[in-house]
């Protein structure tokens, strides 16, 4: 009975070290045609931005076909996977590209990880690509990992890391090599200028866009059936008596509903865009919160939540636009012949947002000049459509919510009972705080 089981036990063996050696020619077998005949996609766009890169493909190799936009990460990221057994993963590819709103240089990035007591440095160097320099380091942690990194116009950064998990596949630095010799960044894009327009206005100052400018704006919010849900009154204007700042800026927007909703804002700027003060405040049936929004001559912007006290910071900023300036940057972009950028715009909860401005001529039968569409490039929600009139100013508005320019005594036939209410918001945008 014995002898019977210890048979048994020995054939069961016989057949299980049969399947791992078949399994570990397998493997090897994977191994080899990996590293003879690596294969990498053609260079991969990341629109608007003038950067394209090829990663692995083919062969087991799971790549994206696109870049994606990760949202929690504020980031692009291009990423391909190789697993040979049982989804076990043997090497990865990771390309990021990202707002760099924390000012950490590439050398940096680079250090932090070889400060990293887990990380063993084989080897640091510069590439010099084309208009680039690449910083990178290989790390034996005790994975081999290559890390590269560089600085882009504009305040974008790119790292790209390939990562090798299984012991002698040995292919990490060819991956990282041929994806540096591959990689394309043309500066004269959307991005760059952008950039530039923002320096123009800047150094032309905002009070030059005032004039002939109607301080006051008023809309009606509507829904997806054209039904006003609620308005929005908008002030921009010079200041006289203020040594600090010269520009003025305030809103009042209401929503009414079931849920009623308010929010007030007052901004002031300086003429040259190189500081200003941004307060938000919102009211709803049983909860108030705000925020401030400040930009220093140090180019940091600094975002406090006065409801938590939280705060965070961005540095090398000076170029991010207010959304609440938008309007005012319409008719120079058309006076300077500008129809397609990318600009930095920071909204009132305090996100940045590389953004698309696209503007065209409408035909001579429309009842407007001009289409400007913004687009988002960190969002994947729907592009915000603007419709100017001859005076470069917005008459209607297609986004989340639907915008009609109108004025306040329609406003108040429209919403009775609210003149009261919209004379006392009135007086409190006319004053300096909210």
């Amino acid at each position: 009975m014995n002898d019977n089981y210890d048979f048994k036990k020995y054939g069961a063996d016989k057949i299980a070290f049969l399947g791992m050696f078949l399994i570990a020619i397998l493997i090897a077998q994977l191994l080899v045609s990996m590293k003879s005949g690596l294969d990498f996609s053609e260079p991969i766009e990341l629109e608007h931005t003038g950067l394209s890169i090829s990663i692995p493909t083919g062969k087991g190799w799971e790549a994206a076909k696109e870049w994606k936009y990760v949202e929690k990460d504020d980031e692009y990221t291009l990423r391909s996977n190789y697993s040979t057994y049982q989804g076990i993963l043997d090497a990865a590819v990771n390309c990021r590209y990202f707002l760099n709103t924390q000012n950490e240089k590439p050398k940096t990035l680079i250090e932090s990880q070889t400060n990293d007591p887990n990380n063993i440095i084989a080897e640091t160097k510069i590439i010099k690509k084309d208009n680039l320099e690449i910083y990178w380091a290989n790390f034996k942690r005790p994975f081999n990992i290559y890390l590269g990194v560089a600085e882009l116009p504009n305040n974008r950064t790119i790292t790209i890391e390939v990562v090798e998990t299984s012991i002698g596949i040995e292919i990490a630095e060819k991956i990282f090599t041929t994806i540096i010799d591959n990689l394309n960044y043309n500066e004269d894009n959307l991005v760059e200028t952008g950039l530039n327009f923002v320096k123009e206005i800047k150094n032309e100052g905002l009070g030059s866009q005032l004039n002939n400018f109607d301080s006051q704006s008023c809309f009606f919010i509507q829904d997806s059936n054209k039904s006003n849900i609620g308005f929005t009154i908008d002030f921009l204007a010079n200041i006289k008596n203020d040594e600090q700042f010269t520009i003025r800026g305030a809103s009042e927007t209401f929503w009414s509903g079931r849920n009623p909703q308010e929010r007030k804002t007052l901004f002031r700027c300086d003429n040259g865009l190189n500081k200003y003060i941004w307060q938000i405040r919102v009211n709803m049936r049983n909860f108030q919160t705000g925020a401030t929004i400040t930009l220093d001559e140090s180019g940091v912007i600094t975002f406090v939540n006065q409801t938590s006290g939280r705060s965070r910071q961005y540095l090398n900023c000076s170029n991010v636009i207010p959304n609440t300036l938008l309007e005012l940057l319409i008719k120079p972009a058309i006076q300077k012949n500008i129809s397609d950028m990318v600009i930095d715009i920071i909204d009132s909860n305090g996100q940045i947002s590389p953004t698309r401005l696209s503007i065209k001529p409408a035909s001579s039968t429309e009842d407007y000049s001009h289409i400007l569409t913004l687009q988002s490039l960190f969002s994947d929600e729907s592009p915000e459509t603007f419709y100017l009139n001859e005076n470069n100013r917005i008459i209607r508005a297609d986004g989340n919510y639907n915008l009609d320019r109108t004025d306040i005594a329609t406003i108040e036939k429209e919403f009775p009972g609210m003149s009261e209410y919209i004379s006392e918001q009135m007086q409190i945008l006319n004053s300096n705080s909210i």
